[in-house]
């Protein structure tokens, strides 16, 4: 596809964008992303998702308020897995309008963290674009 002239770029750790992102923003820009799908999809339901993909944790152990959940252990990776698998394997944000608002979440922390693979990508996409637009 590069011989083409297409710009591919990889998620480090082989990941999907949902994971990437939930590894990458700061917590409060994990929590918004959480926040997003509870207005979606309701906070039962997203409490579920999260709480079934905590590998090696007791159910018991995650707040039933998300905005009580801790940057600990697991956490980040649990809610990207439900973030990318729950509604079926649909995702919490595979539309459009979910897109945007994710896109606004990433815009505002973006600066905050340079040196991961989230930014480094992005970078490397507008690079591409600036080069080719």
């Amino acid at each position: 596809m590069e011989k083409a002239g297409v710009c591919v770029l990889l998620w480090a750790d082989n990941v999907a964008i949902e994971q990437r992102l939930t590894r990458d923003l700061p917590w409060v820009g994990v929590q918004e992303i959480v926040g997003l799908a509870i207005e979606d999809r309701g906070r039962e339901s997203v409490y579920a998702a999260v709480r079934c993909r905590l590998a090696g944790n007791p159910p018991a152990s995650l707040p039933e308020e998300p905005g009580s959940w801790k940057d600990l252990s697991g956490m980040r990776e649990a809610i990207g897995l439900a973030a990318k698998e729950a509604n079926g394997g649909k995702g919490w944000f595979k539309q459009v309008d979910h897109g945007q608002d994710i896109g606004e979440i990433i815009t505002k922390y973006l600066d905050l963290i340079p040196e991961t693979n989230l930014a480094k990508r992005i970078a490397d996409l507008r690079s591409w674009l600036d080069k080719d637009g």
